[in-house]
């Protein structure tokens, strides 16, 4: 016979563990109902409201949870995700601030860069071009081995260039080459994959070209399409310097464009997509996307989540009736979220 106790850790893991899957939700409900609610964190409970979708109840939780303190972990995934939902609402300025106060109070955490990227991403694309800079410049000499830091090195200076300071851009690659790595640089919770060296030269290409000064840019298109021979800018910058004398290199740069903008789509509604090679000649393009309930399950891949010890459980009914059957019924009981 499984005991109170028994019972009451089985929803508490199902809630710690599994924040993302629809069962989590069943699990907190039976918590609060019977009195257990202080099993588990405001943090944790929030968790769960967010993948639900709940996002006034979960920004609740998470600053409850940032007001009252707690451990190290549960407060930097609590102002984290305070700053995530504040964007989910539409609050731009709002989740800026906060994923900017987050990475300034958890300068260690693993989630620092990735707030300060989001928080420079969201000037850059209000337009506060200088700003963002500034935040992307940071990101890169605070953090320059992760990925947020690597993909920074490049959009610092594309920054300078949609606001049309092409010399002021050209001066940021020019420094952030020798960190700039070749290779793709994924990140699941900034939402891209990027080769940070090759979109540089790429668009360093770009402003020379602007500039009249075109044998430059195509020594830096040259560059470009040797760092990244693969990459999506390597193959733009092997396009243009083909010109009409490789089409095959055009409908690669193509093939390219239409891969990475199909695989951020699929990204997006938690699914994927390859390329496989059809026999004859050509290739096929094949995307995955789950159904609606499995991506509830999954809860959103662009946010990081606590890594699970275990397969999660079914909720034990029998559990639940012996947890009814041997505690009183509450009424009127204060519930953290």
């Amino acid at each position: 016979m499984i005991s109170l106790a028994a019972a009451a850790e089985r929803y508490r893991a199902i809630v710690v563990e599994y924040p993302a899957a629809s069962r989590a939700a069943d699990a907190l409900r039976v918590l609060n109902e019977l009195g257990w609610a202080d099993l588990i964190s405001y943090y944790q409970a929030g968790l769960v409201r967010f993948y639900q979708g709940q996002y006034d109840r979960a920004l609740g939780a998470f600053e409850t949870q940032l007001a009252l303190g707690g451990s190290e972990d549960e407060l930097v995934s609590a102002a984290y995700y305070r700053a995530v939902v504040l964007l989910r609402q539409g609050k731009e300025d709002a989740a800026r601030a906060g994923f900017a106060e987050m990475a300034a109070s958890f300068p260690a955490s693993e989630l620092a860069p990735v707030a300060l990227f989001r928080a420079a991403r969201l000037l850059e694309d209000a337009a506060r071009f200088d700003e963002a800079a500034a935040t992307y410049a940071a990101l890169a000499e605070s953090y320059p081995e992760t990925a947020a830091g690597q993909i920074a090195q490049f959009r610092r200076g594309f920054a300078f260039y949609c606001a049309g300071r092409y010399d002021a851009a050209l001066a940021a690659w020019t420094e952030a080459l020798p960190q700039a790595v070749a290779r793709p640089v994924r990140s699941a919770a900034l939402g891209q994959t990027e080769n940070p060296r090759a979109a540089i030269l790429f668009w360093m290409g770009k402003a020379l070209a602007l500039q009249g000064r075109q044998d430059e840019a195509r020594a830096r298109w040259a560059e470009a399409g040797a760092a990244g021979p693969d990459a999506f800018y390597g193959l733009r910058a092997k396009a243009l310097l083909a010109g009409d004398g490789d089409p095959g290199v055009r409908e690669r740069a193509k093939g390219a464009a239409g891969l990475s903008l199909l695989s951020r789509l699929a990204e997006l509604h938690g699914g994927r997509c390859w390329v496989e090679d059809r026999p004859g000649g050509g290739a096929s393009f094949r995307v995955f996307l789950p159904d609606a309930a499995s991506l509830r399950d999954r809860g959103s891949e662009q946010e990081p989540r606590p890594k699970a010890a275990r397969p999660p459980r079914e909720l034990d009914e029998r559990a639940l009736a012996l947890a009814r059957a041997l505690r009183e019924p509450v009424e009127d009981e204060e519930l953290p979220v």
